[in-house]
């Protein structure tokens, strides 16, 4: 069977984006680094971006544009499409008690993720619908390796086997109910506001004025990948892992977590703009 065919088998299976609790940045937070990208993309590249984007789009009719298609990997999981879970992050191991951590063999993950996606994105063998398909995948997992509970797994005497990245560190906050999902949901950053349709559009602008593009170094946007979830785990070990379990993260925490949850997410766009106008440069 075709590709194509088997993408419509697929996703007529579901036409709604929502946010999966858990998963990675929330879709908000996802759609505003998808947004910040877009935002920076060269003419070319936006054309083509917004090409592909209409080959899933067509049956994904809710997440028919870049921006929205940002989520929609975390969305299949909630249709037992769990084919690509490894995909989202990458188990670093750490040890906070000066103790060895385990090694951890898991060759599919986020960064293995990226590297396929680009490798698709570039080919010239791989066809639009292929293209299409790793598009949105691209843009997420870009997303995802800049949470930095997406690139940890803690190792300690209440978590023995781990702590699959701060999910099993409960916390007393309304904005997640573990550590996990209190990054993913930004520390509150990316929380939805009713009545605020354009939440995505207007946290994006936010962030480019607040975080522009001139205050990151050429060498930081150009960084590779390796170097992405190097910075999530330094954040992990210095700051994430301050907050203790069953305890409500302090205003302090709080307040210093939302400031890297906003430099992350605008770096992560203008990385993603920089690699997709890279990727979609070359195939000229």
């Amino acid at each position: 069977m075709r590709l194509m065919n088997v993408i419509k088998a697929c996703l007529y299976t579901s036409l709604m984006v929502i946010a999966v609790p858990g998963f990675a940045w929330n879709a908000i937070g996802h759609q505003v680094v998808a947004k910040i990208a877009y935002d920076n993309l060269t003419p070319e590249a936006k054309a083509e971006v917004n090409r592909l984007s209409t080959i899933i789009g067509q049956y994904y009719t809710r997440s028919n544009t870049f921006v929205k298609s940002a989520s929609w990997p975390d969305s299949i999981r909630g249709h037992d499409v769990g084919a690509f879970d490894t995909w989202h992050y990458i188990d670093t191991p750490l040890r906070l008690d000066g103790k060895r951590p385990p090694q951890i063999n898991q060759p599919a993950n986020v960064l293995w993720a990226i590297d396929q996606s680009s490798k698709v994105l570039a080919s010239r063998k791989s066809n639009d619908a292929e293209k299409a398909l790793f598009l949105r995948f691209y843009a997420h997992f870009v997303g995802d390796v800049h949470q930095p509970l997406h690139c940890v797994e803690l190792y300690s005497k209440a978590t023995p086997d781990g702590d699959q990245g701060g999910n099993l560190i409960p916390v007393k906050s309304s904005i997640g109910k573990n550590l996990h999902s209190y990054w993913d949901n930004g520390a509150g950053v990316f929380r939805y506001i009713k009545n605020k349709p354009n939440r995505v559009y207007q946290l994006a602008r936010q962030l480019e004025k607040e975080y522009p593009r001139a205050d990151f170094s050429e060498a930081a946007i150009q960084a590779p990948p390796k170097d992405w979830a190097a910075e999530s785990y330094q954040l992990d070990k210095d700051f994430v892992y301050t907050a203790k379990a069953n305890t409500t993260p302090s205003e302090a925490y709080r307040k210093q977590a939302q400031t890297i949850v906003q430099q992350r997410a605008a770096l992560a766009g203008y990385r993603l703009a920089y690699q997709l106008n890279q990727l979609f440069q070359r195939q000229r």
